[in-house]
C-alpha cells in the first residue's frame, strides 16, 4: 500500500499524518478515513436488505466517499448477477437426475444378516409401482368406452 506522510485529503479531516493512497480514487488519506465508502443520499425510509445495509455503512463514520468505488461495487453486482444467472441456466439446461428413494429405516440398518431378505423387499416394492403405472392406460381406455356410451344413449334417447 502507497503511503506517505501529508494531510488527509477527506474534506472534514484534513489532519497532518502518515496517509496512505486508495486503490479506487487513488487520492491520500489517513488510516481513520481510507476505508471507501458508498456516495449518495440515504434512503431514511429503508425497506430491502440492500437499502438498510447501505444505511448502516452510511452512518459508519469510518472511510470517505468514493465515487470510483461506487463504479466498483457496481461492476461486481453485474457480475454476480451474470454468474448467478449462468448457474440457474446450467441447472434448468441439466438433465435431470435420478430420484432419491425413499426413506426406509431397514435400508439404514446395521444388522446385514437379512440382506436377501432386504433385496427381496425392494424388488417388491418396484414391481408393485410398475404395476400401478401398467394400470394408469387402462383407466383411461375404461373413461373413453363410458363417455362414448352416455352419448350414443343420450343420442338415442333424444331420437324417442
Amino acid at each position: 500500500m502507497d503511503s506517505k506522510e501529508g494531510k488527509c485529503s477527506y474534506h472534514l479531516c484534513r489532519k497532518e499524518t502518515t496517509v496512505y493512497k486508495c486503490e479506487y480514487c487513488e487520492d491520500y488519506f489517513c488510516e481513520e478515513h481510507l476505508p471507501p465508502t458508498l456516495v449518495g443520499m440515504p434512503n431514511y425510509q429503508a425497506e430491502t436488505i440492500k437499502e438498510l445495509l447501505y444505511m448502516e455503512e452510511w452512518k459508519n463514520k469510518d472511510g470517505h466517499p468514493c465515487p470510483p468505488f461506487v463504479l466498483y461495487v457496481k461492476e461486481m453486482e453485474e457480475k454476480r448477477k451474470e454468474e448467478y444467472k449462468k448457474a440457474l441456466e446450467a441447472i434448468i439446461e441439466a438433465p435431470p437426475q435420478p430420484s432419491t428413494p425413499e426413506y426406509s429405516p431397514r435400508r439404514y440398518n446395521k444388522d446385514w444378516e437379512n440382506d436377501e431378505e432386504w433385496i427381496e423387499e425392494d424388488e417388491q416394492e418396484e414391481d408393485s409401482s410398475e404395476e400401478k403405472d401398467n394400470k394408469l392406460p387402462w383407466i383411461y381406455i375404461i373413461i373413453a368406452i363410458v363417455i362414448g356410451l352416455i352419448i350414443i344413449l343420450a343420442g338415442i334417447s333424444a331420437k324417442l
